[in-house]
C-alpha cells in the first residue's frame, strides 16, 4: 500500500539525510540521563595521557576502557588517573562478562578502585549473546549498584543484538543501552546509510530498540582498521597506498558518525596521530566519494570480513561456534592483537579446538555474505590452535 507523508514529515527527512550531526555535540543515549558525543574513544591500548587530555579539548566526552581478555588490570590505573582531572566532563565506561551477583560485585569494586572514582556513568554486562546469559540475580546486582550510586547506566555488551533484542526490551528498566556490531559492512550498503535512510534486516531490531529507548553504541565500527588476510595471506590494506587505506578509514569513520542508528561510536586509538586524523576526517560530510571508496572496500573484504550476523549459527554438523571463532580471527588479523585472538581461543572446550574443518570435504555453513567460512576457520585453527 502506497504511504503518503506529508511536505513537513518529507523536508524533515530530507534535512536529515544532507545535514550532518556535529561528532562532538552530545546526544541524549537513550532513556538514560547521559548525554554523549557521537564520537568516543577506545582506551584499551592509550598510554599517552596527552591522548586523552587532547580528546576532552576537541570536545569529546565518552570514554570507554576494558580489562583486557588475557586477565591483568591492562591501562585502567592509567586512563583513571589521565581521566581524573576532567571527571565532571566526560562519561565513563566499562563492565564486566560477571555471571553472578558477587562476581559481579567484586569486578566492579575492582574497576571503582583502578579508575579512582566513584561511579561508573555507564557500566556494561559483557559478552551477552542470548537471554540466558542475563541471569536474574545479575540484574539484581546492577539494580542495587545503581540504587548505591555506584553506577549510573547500564549497558550490555552482544555481538548477537539481533536475537537477545527482544528480551533486551522485556528488561527496559535495567538496560539503557547495547553495544553492537555497526560498520559499514554489517547494516547495509554505503549509499543507503550515507543518505540518512539505513535499511536491511540487521538495522530492523536497532529501529525497534530505540523507540523503546534503548541507546545504541557502536562497536568495531573501523573494521578492525580494514586489515584481514586474503587468500594471498596478506592483509588487504597492505595492498593499499597510504592515501587509499587513509580514504576508506575516514569514510568508513563517517559513516558510523552519520548513522542515526547510533548514539557514539568509540572507536580504539593508539596515537595522537590516530586520534587527529579521526577529528579530521570528521571535518568533512559524507559525500559521493565515501560511497564509492565504501563500495569498493565493501567488495574487498567481502569473503573474508565477519558481519556477526549470527545466520550460521548451529549450522555447523559438528557443532563449531562459527562466529565466535570468526571473531576470535578477526582480533589476530584485523586488529593486530595475538595474544587476545589465542586467549578467547583457548577459552572454547577442548573438543571444539581439537576439530579441524580440513577433515570434512564439504562445509555445511553457507554464508549469507558469502564470507569463505571453511578457509577463514581453517586459517584460524591453523595460527590460534
Amino acid at each position: 500500500m502506497l504511504q503518503l507523508v506529508s511536505r513537513r514529515e518529507w523536508l524533515a527527512a530530507a534535512t536529515a539525510a544532507i545535514t550532518p550531526r556535529l561528532w562532538n555535540q552530545p546526544v541524549p543515549l537513550g532513556r538514560s540521563d547521559l548525554r554523549v558525543t557521537p564520537l568516543g574513544v577506545g582506551c584499551e591500548e592509550v598510554r599517552d595521557a596527552r591522548i586523552i587530555s587532547r580528546a576532552v579539548e576537541r570536545g569529546i566526552n565518552y570514554f570507554h576502557c576494558f580489562k583486557p581478555l588475557n586477565g591483568g588490570d591492562g591501562n585502567l590505573a592509567e586512563v583513571g588517573r589521565w581521566i581524573r582531572p576532567y571527571r565532571d566532563r566526560v562519561v565513563l565506561s566499562t563492565g564486566s562478562a560477571a555471571r553472578t551477583a558477587e562476581a559481579f560485585h567484586n569486578d566492579l569494586d575492582a574497576h571503582l578502585r583502578l579508575l579512582g572514582t566513584d561511579t561508573i556513568d555507564l557500566w556494561y554486562l559483557s559478552s551477552r549473546q542470548k537471554p540466558e546469559h542475563l541471569p536474574a540475580e545479575v540484574l539484581e546486582a546492577a539494580r542495587s549498584a545503581r540504587r548505591a550510586g555506584k553506577i549510573r547506566a547500564v549497558g550490555v555488551t552482544t555481538h548477537s543484538f539481533t536475537q537477545l533484542q527482544p528480551f533486551l526490551i522485556t528488561i527496559a528498566d535495567i538496560i539503557d543501552a547495547a553495544m553492537i556490531t555497526c560498520n559499514f559492512s554489517t547494516w547495509s550498503g554505503p549509499a543507503e546509510i550515507l543518505n540518512g535512510y539505513p535499511e536491511g534486516d540487521q538495522y530492523k531490531p536497532v529501529k525497534q530498540a530505540r523507540s523503546a529507548g534503548l541507546g545504541i553504541v557502536a562497536m568495531k565500527p573501523m573494521l578492525g582498521g580494514l586489515g584481514f588476510v586474503a587468500k594471498e595471506r596478506k592483509t588487504w590494506a597492505g595492498r593499499l597506498t597510504p592515501e587509499q587505506r587513509k580514504e576508506a578509514l575516514a569514510a568508513a569513520l563517517r559513516w558510523v558518525v552519520a548513522n542515526p542508528g547510533v548514539d557514539t561510536a568509540p572507536v580504539c586509538v593508539k596515537s595522537m596521530e590516530e586520534l587527529d586524523a579521526n577529528i579530521a576526517a570528521l571535518g568533512t560530510a559524507p559525500g559521493q566519494s565515501d560511497r564509492q571508496i565504501l563500495a569498493m572496500t565493501l567488495q574487498d573484504i567481502g569473503p573474508y570480513y565477519c558481519r556477526m550476523c549470527n545466520q550460521c549459527e548451529g549450522t555447523c554438523r559438528r557443532q563449531l561456534p562459527v562466529a565466535d571463532m570468526m571473531r576470535y580471527l578477526l582480533y589476530h588479523d584485523g586488529y593486530n592483537d595475538q595474544a587476545r585472538a589465542r586467549a578467547a581461543w583457548h577459552l572454547m572446550p577442548g573438543r571444539i579446538q581439537a576439530i579441524r574443518c580440513q577433515d570434512c570435504s564439504t562445509c555445511t555453513v553457507i554464508c549469507p555474505s558469502g564470507v569463505r567460512v571453511q578457509e577463514q576457520i581453517t586459517r584460524a585453527q591453523t595460527i590460534l590452535a
